[in-house]
């Protein structure tokens, strides 16, 4: 069964910034990741540079399009990886 005790939580702060260096690593620059997701660049900025964080349907299909699990992007609180 389910034990809420041992779930912190996601980290957003954390893994917005896990899934920008990914995005780096592999040289995605944001007008590519907004023209693909058919969002404004705007939007993909605020994601970068504030405190925003990609909803869960966009996460699931930059991860898809960048070859990334979502668990390796999500953070928990407690800083370890949701699995």
């Amino acid at each position: 069964m389910f034990n809420k005790k041992n779930y912190s939580g996601i980290n957003k702060e954390a893994s917005r910034k896990r899934l920008f260096k990914i995005l780096d690593e592999k040289g995605i620059v944001q007008n590519q990741l907004a023209e693909y997701l058919g969002i404004s660049p705007s939007a993909v900025s605020a994601w970068r540079n504030q405190d925003k964080f990609p909803d869960m349907e966009n996460l699931l299909i930059i991860c898809k399009a960048i070859d990334v699990h979502m668990e390796d992007v999500l953070v928990t609180y407690d800083d370890s990886y949701v699995r």
